[in-house]
């Protein structure tokens, strides 16, 4: 009988493990559940450059103001001609909708803002004298070579940004730096902010290579990851040009006539760098380095953004 009950216990135990073995190899096939998801993208943002067309110029004094009525005719002394004209580099996006491309503040730079320089150079197709020509009594157009200014190292075409608030800035003195701040608008803090308006360009005439005529007159690196009607990364300054008229040698074809100064051209390129330069980069006769300028005169008196 104890045999007996042994083998019926095994059987028993051997019985009851056969359907675990069978539930294991029938779980029959898996079932997949596909994962989606719908992100919409904004378009990229990107800089650009509104640079003026023309410079039309006059003859202004010293802080580049217009002459008053009756000083500004040339009488054979050196004359400084000038002109102001408004530049803007921002930050924008762009759309296009049946065919019509507009601007968008919908966009990104994604993380990865790329920093504007803006340089200004001398058209090398063109030669580097401003022609002086006039008008004659029976309507011809002349051109008179003793009125003809060409660029030279000691006379050269200067190229700057400016706005008042900025050069008030860049002029200012221990003393006078607290109502120079004040005279600043929000644009020129905005300009201050991105590092822009303090740089200056000379553009010299060495013709015909035109060398040393390309300068970095402005660049930024402080911009917002995105574009937005608050916020936009914009700057909105002016560009003076001005350059001499020499010294008369001696009596012009044109005296007595209004004559006409055409020529060189500027260019300005916009490019982008992936890193912001190190230190700005700024002629010899700037005022002060942009760098040490700003750390130690601008910034502890701006207020927090």
């Amino acid at each position: 009988m104890r045999n007996s009950a042994k083998v019926a216990a095994g059987v028993a135990l051997i019985s009851l493990g056969l359907p675990t073995l069978v539930l294991a190899l029938s779980t029959g096939p898996a079932n997949a559940s596909d994962i989606t998801a719908t992100v919409e993208t904004v378009g990229t943002c990107s800089w650009e450059l509104s640079a003026p067309e023309e410079f039309s110029l006059v003859p202004v004094d010293n802080n580049a103001q217009p002459l008053i009525e009756g000083t500004n005719k040339y009488f054979g002394e050196q004359m400084l001609l000038g002109g102001i004209e408004p530049l803007t580099l921002a930050m924008t996006g762009r759309y296009s909708v049946d065919g019509v491309t507009g601007e968008s503040v919908d966009c990104s730079a994604y993380n990865n803002v790329r920093f504007p320089v803006v340089t200004a150079t001398l058209d090398p197709d063109m030669p580097e004298t401003f022609t002086a020509t006039y008008v004659d009594s029976i309507g011809a157009t002349q051109t008179d070579p003793s009125l003809s200014v060409r660029l030279v190292p000691g006379n050269p075409l200067t190229a700057s940004l400016y706005s008042p608030g900025l050069v008030a800035l860049t002029r200012a003195t221990p003393s006078t730096l607290a109502a120079a701040i004040a005279g600043l608008t929000p644009n020129d803090f905005q300009c201050l902010y991105s590092r822009l308006g303090s740089a200056k360009s000379i553009m010299r005439g060495h013709d015909p290579l035109h060398t040393g005529t390309n300068k970095m007159i402005m660049w930024a690196t402080n911009v917002n990851g995105t574009y937005d009607l608050v916020s936009e990364s914009r700057c909105e300054i002016s560009t003076l040009v001005m350059f001499f008229i020499p010294e008369a040698t001696g009596t012009p074809d044109a005296a007595g006539r209004e004559f006409t100064l055409a020529g060189p051209v500027l260019i300005y390129t916009l490019s982008t760098v992936d890193a912001a330069p190190a230190t700005p980069v700024t002629p010899g006769d700037a005022l002060y380095d942009y760098e040490e300028f700003t750390a130690n005169q601008i910034l502890p008196y701006l207020p927090p953004r």
